[in-house]
Protein backbone atom coordinates (compact mmCIF):
# COMPACT_ATOMS: atom_id res chain seq x y z
CA UNK A 1 0.00 0.00 0.00
CA UNK A 2 3.02 2.45 0.25
CA UNK A 3 4.06 2.09 -3.11
CA UNK A 4 0.80 2.54 -4.12
CA UNK A 5 0.68 5.57 -2.30
CA UNK A 6 4.16 7.19 -3.27
CA UNK A 7 3.48 6.64 -7.04
CA UNK A 8 -0.07 7.98 -6.68
CA UNK A 9 1.56 11.27 -4.62
CA UNK A 10 4.43 11.91 -7.45
CA UNK A 11 2.27 11.15 -10.34
CA UNK A 12 -0.26 14.38 -8.58
CA UNK A 13 2.85 16.81 -7.56
CA UNK A 14 3.65 16.37 -11.68
CA UNK A 15 0.01 17.43 -12.67
CA UNK A 16 0.08 20.15 -10.29
CA UNK A 17 3.67 21.47 -11.46
CA UNK A 18 2.04 21.35 -15.09
CA UNK A 19 -1.01 23.04 -14.53
CA UNK A 20 0.98 25.74 -12.74
CA UNK A 21 3.23 25.79 -16.10
CA UNK A 22 0.61 26.69 -17.78
CA UNK A 23 -1.26 29.06 -15.65
CA UNK A 24 2.13 30.97 -15.84
CA UNK A 25 2.56 31.28 -19.48
CA UNK A 26 -1.31 32.28 -19.87
CA UNK A 27 -0.65 34.91 -17.26
CA UNK A 28 2.76 36.10 -19.29
CA UNK A 29 1.11 36.20 -22.45
CA UNK A 30 -1.20 38.60 -21.64
CA UNK A 31 1.01 40.37 -18.68
CA UNK A 32 3.40 41.38 -21.24
CA UNK A 33 1.26 42.65 -23.75
CA UNK A 34 2.73 46.46 -24.42
CA UNK A 35 1.09 49.22 -25.61
CA UNK A 36 3.33 51.87 -27.57
CA UNK A 37 2.39 55.43 -29.17
CA UNK A 38 1.32 55.82 -32.93
CA UNK A 39 2.49 59.12 -34.64
CA UNK A 40 0.14 60.35 -37.64
CA UNK A 41 2.28 63.31 -39.41
CA UNK A 42 0.57 65.56 -42.34
CA UNK A 43 1.75 67.03 -44.89
CA UNK A 44 0.83 69.61 -47.41
CA UNK A 45 3.47 69.75 -50.00
CA UNK A 46 4.46 72.42 -52.23
CA UNK A 47 1.16 73.84 -53.26
CA UNK A 48 -0.91 73.74 -50.01
CA UNK A 49 0.13 74.08 -46.28
CA UNK A 50 -2.14 71.91 -43.60
CA UNK A 51 -4.84 73.06 -40.88
CA UNK A 52 -5.00 70.84 -38.54
CA UNK A 53 -3.06 68.30 -35.82
CA UNK A 54 0.20 67.03 -37.37
CA UNK A 55 1.80 65.50 -35.94
CA UNK A 56 -0.99 64.13 -33.96
CA UNK A 57 -0.18 60.99 -30.95
CA UNK A 58 -2.59 58.22 -30.61
CA UNK A 59 -2.33 56.39 -27.37
CA UNK A 60 -4.26 52.94 -26.50
CA UNK A 61 -7.13 52.82 -24.52
CA UNK A 62 -7.79 50.07 -22.41
CA UNK A 63 -8.58 47.76 -24.48
CA UNK A 64 -5.70 48.20 -26.94
CA UNK A 65 -7.76 49.98 -29.73
CA UNK A 66 -6.03 53.88 -31.14
CA UNK A 67 -9.10 55.62 -32.26
CA UNK A 68 -8.97 56.82 -35.84
CA UNK A 69 -7.40 59.19 -37.95
CA UNK A 70 -10.10 61.54 -39.31
CA UNK A 71 -9.43 63.74 -42.61
CA UNK A 72 -12.51 65.73 -41.35
CA UNK A 73 -9.96 67.45 -39.24
CA UNK A 74 -7.90 68.31 -41.63
CA UNK A 75 -8.30 71.12 -44.96
CA UNK A 76 -5.21 72.63 -46.99
CA UNK A 77 -5.06 76.28 -47.62
CA UNK A 78 -3.77 76.81 -51.30
CA UNK A 79 -0.73 78.66 -51.83
CA UNK A 80 -1.32 78.82 -56.28
CA UNK A 81 -4.49 79.45 -57.62
CA UNK A 82 -4.34 77.33 -60.53
CA UNK A 83 -4.30 74.02 -58.86
CA UNK A 84 -6.71 72.65 -56.47
CA UNK A 85 -6.94 69.64 -53.58
CA UNK A 86 -8.04 66.58 -54.55
CA UNK A 87 -7.41 64.59 -51.84
CA UNK A 88 -5.03 62.64 -48.75
CA UNK A 89 -3.27 59.87 -49.10
CA UNK A 90 -0.60 57.43 -47.47
CA UNK A 91 2.59 58.34 -48.38
CA UNK A 92 3.71 55.50 -51.29
CA UNK A 93 0.02 54.14 -51.42
CA UNK A 94 -2.34 54.40 -54.52
CA UNK A 95 -5.55 54.35 -52.99
CA UNK A 96 -7.23 58.01 -51.35
CA UNK A 97 -6.89 57.94 -46.89
CA UNK A 98 -10.65 58.42 -46.19
CA UNK A 99 -10.36 57.61 -42.38
CA UNK A 100 -8.44 54.80 -41.31
CA UNK A 101 -7.71 52.92 -37.77
CA UNK A 102 -4.28 54.05 -36.39
CA UNK A 103 -1.86 50.18 -36.24
CA UNK A 104 1.28 52.16 -36.63
CA UNK A 105 3.36 55.40 -37.49
CA UNK A 106 2.10 56.89 -40.67
CA UNK A 107 2.46 59.64 -43.08
CA UNK A 108 -0.04 61.61 -44.83
CA UNK A 109 0.22 63.26 -47.54
CA UNK A 110 -1.93 66.32 -49.79
CA UNK A 111 -2.36 66.32 -53.70
CA UNK A 112 -2.95 68.06 -56.20
CA UNK A 113 -4.68 68.78 -59.24
CA UNK A 114 -4.27 71.93 -62.63
CA UNK A 115 -7.83 72.99 -62.59
CA UNK A 116 -9.53 73.04 -66.28
CA UNK A 117 -12.92 73.02 -68.05
CA UNK A 118 -13.34 69.38 -68.09
CA UNK A 119 -13.72 69.09 -64.35
CA UNK A 120 -16.57 67.80 -62.75
CA UNK A 121 -18.35 67.00 -59.68
CA UNK A 122 -19.01 63.30 -58.01
CA UNK A 123 -20.24 61.77 -54.85
CA UNK A 124 -19.20 59.28 -52.00
CA UNK A 125 -22.52 58.18 -49.82
CA UNK A 126 -22.08 56.05 -46.51
CA UNK A 127 -25.71 53.68 -46.04
CA UNK A 128 -27.26 50.85 -44.72
CA UNK A 129 -29.15 48.10 -46.89
CA UNK A 130 -32.36 50.28 -45.62
CA UNK A 131 -31.05 53.72 -47.79
CA UNK A 132 -30.72 55.39 -44.01
CA UNK A 133 -27.57 57.91 -44.00
CA UNK A 134 -24.83 56.60 -41.67
CA UNK A 135 -22.77 59.39 -42.09
CA UNK A 136 -23.06 62.93 -44.41
CA UNK A 137 -22.33 62.10 -48.31
CA UNK A 138 -18.76 63.79 -49.47
CA UNK A 139 -18.48 65.90 -53.27
CA UNK A 140 -15.12 65.49 -54.67
CA UNK A 141 -14.03 66.51 -58.12
CA UNK A 142 -12.08 64.84 -61.29
CA UNK A 143 -11.78 64.92 -64.89
CA UNK A 144 -14.14 63.52 -67.45
CA UNK A 145 -12.83 60.07 -68.37
CA UNK A 146 -10.91 59.80 -65.34
CA UNK A 147 -11.72 56.69 -63.24
CA UNK A 148 -10.96 57.06 -59.23
CA UNK A 149 -10.57 54.51 -57.19
CA UNK A 150 -12.42 55.86 -53.14
CA UNK A 151 -12.02 53.76 -50.95
CA UNK A 152 -14.93 53.38 -47.87
CA UNK A 153 -15.20 55.47 -44.92
CA UNK A 154 -14.78 53.44 -41.65
CA UNK A 155 -17.54 53.52 -39.68
CA UNK A 156 -17.78 51.62 -35.91
CA UNK A 157 -19.57 48.72 -36.11
CA UNK A 158 -20.82 48.48 -39.66
CA UNK A 159 -18.84 46.47 -43.01
CA UNK A 160 -19.08 48.32 -46.27
CA UNK A 161 -19.90 46.22 -49.15
CA UNK A 162 -16.24 46.71 -50.61
CA UNK A 163 -12.99 48.25 -49.72
CA UNK A 164 -12.95 50.71 -52.43
CA UNK A 165 -15.40 51.55 -55.41
CA UNK A 166 -14.15 52.88 -59.10
CA UNK A 167 -16.30 54.10 -61.89
CA UNK A 168 -15.48 56.27 -65.00
CA UNK A 169 -16.62 59.88 -64.61
CA UNK A 170 -19.00 61.58 -67.03
CA UNK A 171 -20.15 64.98 -68.11
CA UNK A 172 -23.53 64.46 -66.36
CA UNK A 173 -22.59 64.27 -62.51
CA UNK A 174 -25.60 62.59 -61.88
CA UNK A 175 -24.51 59.75 -62.75
CA UNK A 176 -21.09 59.97 -60.52
CA UNK A 177 -22.19 58.55 -57.79
CA UNK A 178 -19.88 55.93 -55.51
CA UNK A 179 -22.23 53.93 -52.76
CA UNK A 180 -20.97 52.05 -50.33
CA UNK A 181 -23.65 50.18 -48.36
CA UNK A 182 -22.89 49.05 -45.04
CA UNK A 183 -24.01 45.84 -42.69
CA UNK A 184 -24.42 45.56 -39.03
CA UNK A 185 -20.94 44.31 -38.00
CA UNK A 186 -17.06 45.17 -37.63
CA UNK A 187 -14.71 44.83 -40.64
CA UNK A 188 -12.65 41.48 -40.09
CA UNK A 189 -10.42 41.71 -43.68
CA UNK A 190 -6.70 41.55 -42.19
CA UNK A 191 -6.76 44.01 -44.79
CA UNK A 192 -6.13 47.43 -45.96
CA UNK A 193 -8.58 49.94 -44.84
CA UNK A 194 -6.93 52.70 -46.91
CA UNK A 195 -3.99 53.38 -49.04
CA UNK A 196 -2.38 56.36 -51.11
CA UNK A 197 -2.82 57.36 -54.48
CA UNK A 198 -0.39 57.76 -57.35
CA UNK A 199 0.60 61.91 -58.23
CA UNK A 200 -1.87 61.77 -60.74
CA UNK A 201 -4.97 60.38 -58.97
CA UNK A 202 -8.19 63.14 -59.09
CA UNK A 203 -10.84 64.37 -56.97
CA UNK A 204 -10.25 66.90 -53.96
CA UNK A 205 -12.70 67.18 -50.83
CA UNK A 206 -15.70 68.98 -49.22
CA UNK A 207 -14.53 69.78 -45.66
CA UNK A 208 -11.33 67.89 -45.87
CA UNK A 209 -12.48 64.62 -46.47
CA UNK A 210 -10.58 62.70 -49.53
CA UNK A 211 -11.44 60.37 -52.42
CA UNK A 212 -9.24 60.48 -55.68
CA UNK A 213 -8.34 59.09 -58.96
CA UNK A 214 -6.22 56.44 -61.03
CA UNK A 215 -6.00 58.70 -64.37
CA UNK A 216 -5.45 62.29 -64.49
CA UNK A 217 -3.44 64.86 -66.92
CA UNK A 218 0.11 64.98 -66.83
CA UNK A 219 0.03 68.46 -65.50
CA UNK A 220 -1.78 67.12 -61.98
CA UNK A 221 0.92 64.39 -61.78
CA UNK A 222 3.42 67.38 -62.01
CA UNK A 223 1.60 68.90 -59.19
CA UNK A 224 1.20 65.62 -56.67
CA UNK A 225 2.85 64.75 -54.12
CA UNK A 226 5.57 67.18 -53.27
CA UNK A 227 6.90 67.73 -50.38
CA UNK A 228 6.25 64.00 -48.82
CA UNK A 229 8.89 62.57 -46.40
CA UNK A 230 8.83 59.55 -44.51
CA UNK A 231 8.21 55.88 -45.50
CA UNK A 232 4.89 54.89 -46.23
CA UNK A 233 2.60 53.49 -42.93
CA UNK A 234 1.63 49.71 -43.84
CA UNK A 235 -1.99 48.91 -44.43
CA UNK A 236 -3.69 48.99 -41.48
CA UNK A 237 -6.40 46.61 -40.42
CA UNK A 238 -9.96 47.65 -38.70
CA UNK A 239 -11.20 47.15 -35.25
CA UNK A 240 -12.24 43.79 -34.62
CA UNK A 241 -15.54 43.54 -32.49
CA UNK A 242 -15.39 40.58 -30.61
CA UNK A 243 -18.98 40.20 -29.97
CA UNK A 244 -20.19 40.68 -33.03
CA UNK A 245 -21.35 37.98 -35.13
CA UNK A 246 -19.32 36.66 -37.95
CA UNK A 247 -19.83 38.97 -41.09
CA UNK A 248 -18.87 37.53 -44.91
CA UNK A 249 -15.58 39.68 -46.33
CA UNK A 250 -16.20 42.99 -48.26
CA UNK A 251 -15.08 43.03 -51.92
CA UNK A 252 -11.78 44.51 -52.49
CA UNK A 253 -12.71 46.85 -55.52
CA UNK A 254 -15.86 47.04 -57.06
CA UNK A 255 -15.85 48.51 -60.47
CA UNK A 256 -19.36 50.33 -60.67
CA UNK A 257 -19.16 50.23 -64.53
CA UNK A 258 -19.52 46.60 -64.58
CA UNK A 259 -23.57 45.64 -64.81
CA UNK A 260 -23.48 43.92 -61.47
CA UNK A 261 -22.97 45.69 -58.65
CA UNK A 262 -22.86 43.95 -55.20
CA UNK A 263 -24.76 45.44 -52.60
CA UNK A 264 -23.61 43.73 -49.37
CA UNK A 265 -20.54 42.32 -48.72
CA UNK A 266 -19.32 39.07 -50.56
CA UNK A 267 -17.89 35.75 -49.08
CA UNK A 268 -14.18 35.70 -48.57
CA UNK A 269 -12.18 33.09 -47.01
CA UNK A 270 -11.57 33.73 -43.26
CA UNK A 271 -8.49 35.01 -42.26
CA UNK A 272 -6.66 32.92 -39.18
CA UNK A 273 -5.13 35.68 -36.25
CA UNK A 274 -3.34 36.35 -32.64
CA UNK A 275 -3.46 39.01 -30.37
CA UNK A 276 -0.19 41.36 -29.58
CA UNK A 277 1.56 39.03 -27.32
CA UNK A 278 -0.91 36.21 -26.87
CA UNK A 279 0.11 32.60 -27.28
CA UNK A 280 -1.30 30.19 -30.10
CA UNK A 281 -4.75 28.18 -28.79
CA UNK A 282 -2.91 24.96 -30.49
CA UNK A 283 -0.42 25.12 -27.54
CA UNK A 284 -3.16 25.42 -24.45
CA UNK A 285 -4.85 22.40 -25.50
CA UNK A 286 -1.74 20.20 -26.16
CA UNK A 287 -0.55 21.15 -22.48
CA UNK A 288 -4.39 20.59 -21.60
CA UNK A 289 -5.19 17.40 -23.59
CA UNK A 290 -1.16 16.36 -21.68
CA UNK A 291 -2.73 16.75 -18.23
CA UNK A 292 -5.84 15.17 -18.79
CA UNK A 293 -4.06 12.01 -20.07
CA UNK A 294 -1.58 11.87 -16.80
CA UNK A 295 -4.93 11.73 -14.77
CA UNK A 296 -5.77 9.00 -16.96
CA UNK A 297 -2.61 7.11 -15.92
CA UNK A 298 -2.70 7.86 -12.14
CA UNK A 299 -6.16 6.08 -12.29
CA UNK A 300 -5.40 3.40 -14.84
CA UNK A 301 -2.57 2.32 -12.14
CA UNK A 302 -4.08 2.72 -9.54
CA UNK A 303 -6.86 0.61 -10.86
CA UNK A 304 -4.14 -2.26 -11.51
CA UNK A 305 -2.04 -2.08 -8.55
CA UNK A 306 -5.40 -2.57 -6.70
CA UNK A 307 -6.36 -5.68 -8.83
CA UNK A 308 -2.66 -7.04 -8.26
CA UNK A 309 -2.96 -6.67 -4.48
CA UNK A 310 -6.50 -8.45 -4.33
CA UNK A 311 -5.02 -11.14 -6.36
CA UNK A 312 -2.35 -11.89 -3.82
CA UNK A 313 -4.39 -12.09 -0.97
Amino acid sequence: MSKRKMIAGSLLTLVMVLSCMMFGMTSVAFADTEYYDYTVRVFGGEQGDVVGETPAVYKADSDGNYGSWDPDKYSVTMKNDKYYFKNWHIAGQEKVATGFPVTEDVDVVASYGVKGDDIVAYTVTFTDASGAELRASQTYYGKINEKPVVSYLYIDGYTPQALALTKTLVADESQNVFPFVYTAGSVDNGGSTTGGEGAAAGGTTAGGAAAGTTGGTAGAAGAGDAGATGGAGADGAAAIDDDAAPQTQPADVVDLDDDETPLAPGDADEQDGEKKGGLGMGLYLGIGIGIAAIIAAIAALLRRRGNDEAAGE
